[in-house]
């Protein structure tokens, strides 16, 4: 897991980058955020297929998120970019607790 930067603009990813510094404009928000691609959420989604067929995986497959660390702006501009947020949030285990609230941010 790493600290990264996600901006947001009209419902869409425009930006990732590490956080390096901390400033006035960062909204912290406890928990952890999944970026899937827009074709993977219907509009319709049901929290537990998504936390089972499509979140738990990619949590699990850490060469997925290096890569994407590593290639972050050439991954985003491929596709649009769904953010969710998931918490409360095991990290110790590395999993949604089964109270965890699957929300998407805009």
């Amino acid at each position: 897991m790493k600290q990264m930067v996600v901006e947001i603009e009209n419902d869409n990813v425009s930006r990732i980058f590490p956080l390096s510094e901390e400033s006035e404009r960062v909204q912290w928000m406890p928990g952890v955020s999944v970026l899937l691609s827009d074709t993977d959420v219907t509009k319709d989604f049901n929290r537990e297929a998504m936390l089972a067929d499509k979140i738990r995986p990619l949590l699990a497959e850490t060469k997925i998120v290096d890569y994407i660390a590593s290639n972050m702006n050439e991954v985003i501009m491929q596709k649009k970019w769904v953010v969710f947020r998931l918490f409360p949030f095991d990290f110790t285990e590395m999993q949604p607790y089964s109270a965890t609230k699957l929300a998407i941010l805009r």
